[in-house]
């Protein structure tokens, strides 16, 4: 039985059948604090909902030293042209909170020495959440596939949840502070200039073609005058 996405509640996306990745502890985001596996840094002054428009960082190893960030990419590069939906599952062991968001872009590390990922969420990718993260507690990360082709209304994809709102009394987020050896400035993708390929491969192998039969001609040409005038002086 296909699951209508757009009409699903946060108890049916937790039913729908999903593949493990992984398996980490959550921390509070420190920097002080940060290890070189098997973690996930979150806010946890803040229910799941902060990652909509906010940022999650994880090690790209978890507890069991399996690479992560080589199984999602490869994911990705699997299915980009299938057009599936990757949903990425975040959920406490005790089943008590959870969130989920979409990934459609590879994933890459930031913080080489610790071995940190970090993703930003847009809000057209934040799925659902139930609950808040809590310090020190087991998450398993998982994934769901889902072919858009099975799904019933794809114009009300994703499911969004219905509160996306932070408390103003609640505490700013912090994000973890960037490595200091990283200087060069980062550019926002809204502001990168697209690079346009004035010329294929085939237009330039049609103009080097058109080339050489202008040369032939030519050559022949002179030729024929060449033969003509010799012609004549005989």
């Amino acid at each position: 039985m296909t699951t209508n996405l757009a009409n699903s509640s946060i108890d049916d996306l937790k039913n729908i059948e999903s593949v493990l990745i992984g398996k980490f502890n959550l921390l509070q985001n420190n920097i002080k604090k940060l290890k070189n596996k098997g973690y996930i840094y979150v806010d946890t002054n803040y229910k799941w909902n902060q990652l909509k428009q906010g940022y999650i960082y994880f090690n790209i190893i978890d507890k069991n030293g399996n690479n992560i960030i080589n199984t999602i990419n490869n994911l990705i590069a699997e299915n980009i042209y299938k057009t599936n939906f990757l949903i990425i599952k975040i959920e406490s062991e005790l089943s008590t909170n959870s969130v989920f968001f979409y990934v459609n872009s590879p994933l890459n590390i930031t913080d080489f020495k610790n071995n940190i990922v970090e993703f930003l969420v847009v809000a057209n990718d934040f799925v659902d959440y139930q609950g808040y993260p809590n310090v020190n507690e087991n998450y398993k990360m998982s994934y769901l596939l889902k072919d858009p082709s099975l799904q019933l209304n794809l114009k009300s994809l994703p499911l969004l949840s219905k509160d996306t709102t932070v408390s103003t009394n609640q505490k700013k987020f912090v994000p973890i502070p960037k490595p200091k050896y990283k200087e060069r400035k980062i550019i926002p993708k809204s502001e990168k200039k697209i690079k346009v390929k004035t010329h294929s491969h085939f237009c330039y192998k049609m103009y080097t073609s058109i080339i050489i039969i202008i040369l032939i001609v030519i050559t022949s040409i002179i030729i024929i005058i060449n033969n003509i005038k010799i012609h004549q002086i005989n």
